[in-house]
This record gives C-alpha cells, sequence and structure tokens, in this order.
C-alpha cells in the first residue's frame, strides 16, 4: 500500500519499510540579530516555531515492497507523506487483535492528540492510527483489528520530501535515501528556569566541550586608513565574544526529550543564557559568614575589573550569580569585592569555587541531532558568549 488514507491529513503516501539505524534531524529557527556599536544584541524571534526535517535511508527492502517503494517515489515526491519518526521507536511486545487503547510512555516521544502513530509488526502487518486521546502513560486511538507478535509503536509525522531522491538500479539491494521536511511540527512549551538579571541561568552542564575544543575569540576592529601614511586602528566593542564547540551525547530518548526542551527554550540565537565556566576563576581568601562582601586573592583580577563583573559562587552544591559592584585593593594577598546581594552568611568553608559567569547563546539557529539507534543521539554545536 502506497497510500493511506486519514481523516486528519487526507491521503498520504508510506513506505512500508523499517527505517536504518541511523537518522538526521535537523531543527531551525529564525532569529534576527540587531547588534550596537558597543557589541550589544538585541535578538528578534521571527519564526517562534521551529522548522523540522528528518531524514533516514529505508535500506534492504524486501522484494514487494521494493516495487511498492518504487511506485510511491514515482508519485509523491510532491505529496503529503507519513514520515514515521523511527528513532523514537517503542517496543510494547504480543498484542491481542481488536484493542484503540495501550500502555505507552508519552512523556519521551512526540505523540499528541490529533496526530498519527505508526503500529509495527512486519511489513505485511502494520497500521497507521489516528491519535484521539493522550495520558502519561497511554494513547488511544483509531481500533485496531489485527494481532501483533512484537508489536512497536512508533510516532508519525506529516511532511514533503524535498530534493531529489536517490535510488541504486540494482533493486536486491535496494536503499532509499529521503529526507522530508514536517508539515506538523511540534511546538514544546518550556519552563523558565531560574532566572538571573532577566535571563536564564543554568548550574547544570546541558552541553560539555568537545573532544579537542578550539575556543575562538572576536573582536570588532576598525581600520582607518586613507592611504596618506599614518593608519589608526579602533575597536567598538565593549569586549571580546567567544565562540565554544560543544557536544551532547545522549543515551536514552528521556535525555533526548529534555535537551530538545531545552533547545526549544533557547529557539535558536533568540534566548540567552547564563552560565558558569565552570574552572576556579577566583581563589577564595576569606573566613567566617559570608554576606555582601567576600576577599579573594587578587591575581591580577582588576586588570579586567571592568569587565569581569558576573561570578557564579558554588557553596554546599548550590550556585549563587552575583554581579561585584566595588573592587577594593587590601594589600597583596587580599582583594574585597562587593557584591549587589548578600550571600545570606554562608559559611567560607563551604565554598568549593567561584566561576565568572558569561552570558551564551547557540551560535546557530540551526541544529542537527544525529540518531545512532536504541535511543543514543548525539549533536554537535557551537556556543557563543555574548557578554562577560
Amino acid at each position: 500500500m502506497a497510500i493511506v488514507t486519514t481523516s486528519l491529513f487526507g491521503d498520504l503516501y508510506f513506505i512500508p519499510a523499517p527505517g536504518a539505524v541511523t537518522a538526521n534531524e535537523r531543527l531551525e529557527w529564525l532569529t534576527d540579530l540587531e547588534e550596537s556599536f558597543g557589541g550589544d544584541e538585541s535578538p528578534l524571534e521571527s519564526r517562534p516555531v521551529a522548522r523540522q526535517r528528518l531524514g533516514y535511508d529505508l535500506p534492504a527492502l524486501a522484494d514487494g515492497v521494493i516495487q511498492r517503494a518504487a511506485n510511491a517515489l514515482v508519485g509523491g515526491l510532491a505529496s503529503l507523506w507519513a514520515v514515521p519518526v523511527w528513532p523514537e521507536i517503542q517496543t510494547i511486545g504480543a498484542h491481542a487483535g481488536g484493542f484503540n487503547n495501550i500502555s505507552i510512555d508519552t512523556t519521551v516521544v512526540d505523540l499528541r492528540e490529533d496526530s498519527l502513530a505508526l503500529l509495527w509488526g512486519n511489513p505485511d502487518n502494520w497500521q497507521i492510527v489516528e491519535i484521539s486521546a493522550v495520558a502519561a502513560d497511554s494513547i488511544t486511538f483509531t481500533p485496531v483489528s489485527a494481532a501483533y507478535s512484537n508489536l512497536k509503536i512508533i510516532p508519525v509525522r506529516v511532511g514533503r520530501m524535498i530534493g531529489s531522491r536517490k535510488r541504486p538500479a540494482k533493486h536486491q539491494h535496494i536503499v532509499v535515501r529521503a529526507q522530508w521536511e514536517v508539515d506538523d511540527v511540534e511546538n514544546i512549551a518550556t519552563t523558565v528556569p531560574t532566572q538571573f538579571l532577566g535571563n536564564d541561568f543554568y548550574t547544570d552542564r546541558v552541553v560539555l566541550p568537545s573532544a579537542m575544543p578550539e575556543h575562538t575569540l572576536e573582536r570588532d576592529l576598525q581600520v582607518a586608513d586613507f592611504n596618506l601614511g599614518p593608519t589608526n586602528f579602533y575597536s567598538a566593542w565593549d569586549h571580546n565574544k567567544k565562540t565554544i564547540p560543544q557536544h551532547r551525547m545522549m543515551h536514552s530518548l528521556a535525555e533526548v526529550r529534555a535537551f530538545r526542551s531545552w533547545l526549544y527554550r533557547r529557539a535558536g540565537r533568540y534566548r540567552p543564557y547564563w552560565e558558569p565556566s565552570w574552572e576556579h576563576d577566583l581563589r577564595l581568601n576569606d573566613s567566617g559568614s559570608l554576606t555582601t562582601t567576600i576577599t579573594v586573592y587578587p591575581d591580577d583580577y582588576e586588570d579586567q575589573a571592568e569587565i569581569r563583573t558576573h561570578i557564579a559562587i558554588e557553596a554546599g552544591g548550590v550556585w549563587y550569580p552575583r554581579t561585584i559592584t566595588t573592587v577594593t585593593p587590601v594589600d597583596a594577598d587580599h582583594l574585597d569585592l562587593t557584591l549587589d546581594t548578600s550571600l545570606g552568611g554562608i559559611d567560607a568553608s563551604t565554598v568549593t569555587r567561584i566561576s565568572y559567569l558569561g552570558l551564551k547563546r547557540l551560535d546557530s539557529d540551526a541544529i542537527e541531532l544525529d540518531w545512532l539507534g536504541a535511543g543514543n543521539c548525539q549533536c554537535d554545536l557551537k556556543i557563543k558568549e555574548i557578554q562577560p
């Protein structure tokens, strides 16, 4: 069957074959960034809902399915398709026929009311159903009469094939390589985390440095050269900007779901966030109860005091984001820092590190997720620090 008829979306093309273990997913937002003379950014969210692309191979198709696939590709290149999200597959096991409800964890995959799901046994025993109700641990859908010896459930998106499709001429080793632009994109409602100076503040490392990270430092440099001999240089930016390659490896659908929510909260380059450097940037030289002033070793901090005014203090497993308002030299080993908000009397002995805070954002509106199979997924991305 190359065409599936639904009441929600009409006729949809579909190839009844399981996708390859590996797959690629692309999420893309659209942000307009206005940059001030001093380098500060004002983002404008031009596309509040991400665009989504899914791409995977349909390898080693069995005879019979091969012919269906060929016919579907001939007629369906410009049409709507039922696109199973094979990386989000969940196995149910044996199931008797005659049912319209099944227990499944819906919190880790994209199963929604008025959307589709694929009930899969094999290329000859499957059905695309319309979901009418979703709970955290179950879905209700179109009645199913067939029984399954090893039932699997896969979310189904609706989309169109993009670009040209390639398939080998020798059908006994056919691989259909396809990419779809999704129409019914999920819009994840994200929660607002802890705030600092009007932006999100995270104390869990969502992404980690790549294996061999190469940081890129940027600084606006203007050159005034009228070919008369002297040349003048100046920078309008108040501070450097730094780009850091990052990596995230996920080992379950739950981890992928949490990371996806974080990405939707970022909305591409639109929403920045504060994050500690995770380094021991300032060395505490204090004791007793800490309130609005802390004493640190100087370590030439005064040279950068006008730029590095935001810090995070970790004490007793809690992070305290603060702004340094005044720097007062005491002697060669003591530098007093006055904070905008009291630390509430925490004991200096509980402080494990003092890190600089950086205001960061994604460096791109487009993010790619590489699915590796068995719920494993990885993402390489770049983070830009736009304000120290």
